[in-house]
């Protein structure tokens, strides 16, 4: 970016304009703690986070761009390496974040977590419910249940190892 500034020139007691060319500054960090904010954000759809990442890289090749110019300072060459590493450390977090996001796509189900925990205690209601309304006596009510718990007991393993099997991908 080319900064124009007055200079005293001694020699001759005139000021003159001159144009100061400067580098780019170093890739500015801007948004890195606002990419991190919404990676850790489960709920933050990963399409907001990707613009945020093409946005770092947009600015990162920009700024790159400069440092090759028509009036490119060469003593600022290196700096080119510095963009190009910053755009693949960018590129290899969009790409990681994409794998993430297919992932947490997969169907899995958490038997031992407190939402499946539920899901079978409200089952368990209703089948008891459907029990009392179809007229069964209490006794015969109570019998059925520890007879389902049994046999949800026993058969959790074989269950698991058929869920194993289910490529959920097939919807």
């Amino acid at each position: 970016m080319a900064i124009e500034q007055i200079i005293d020139m001694p020699e001759n007691g005139v000021a003159l304009p001159v144009a100061i060319v400067t580098a780019p500054a170093a890739p500015e960090l801007d948004k890195y703690d606002e990419i991190l904010e919404k990676i850790e954000n489960p709920n933050c759809p990963v399409a907001d986070v990707s613009r945020l990442i093409s946005i770092e890289i947009a600015k990162a090749t920009r700024d790159m761009a400069k440092l090759i110019g028509p009036i490119a300072d060469p003593t600022m060459a290196w700096k080119s390496k510095a963009y190009a590493e910053h755009i693949k450390a960018l590129r290899e977090l969009s790409k990681q974040l994409s794998e993430t996001d297919v992932l947490s796509k997969k169907d899995v189900l958490n038997m031992e977590g407190p939402k499946f925990s539920y899901v079978m205690h409200e089952i368990a209601k209703l089948y008891k419910k459907a029990l009392k309304e179809a007229g069964c006596e209490v006794s015969l009510v109570e019998n059925a249940m520890r007879h389902f718990a049994d046999l949800v007991s026993v058969e959790t393993e074989r269950i698991r190892r058929e869920m194993e099997k289910i490529d959920s991908s097939k919807g």
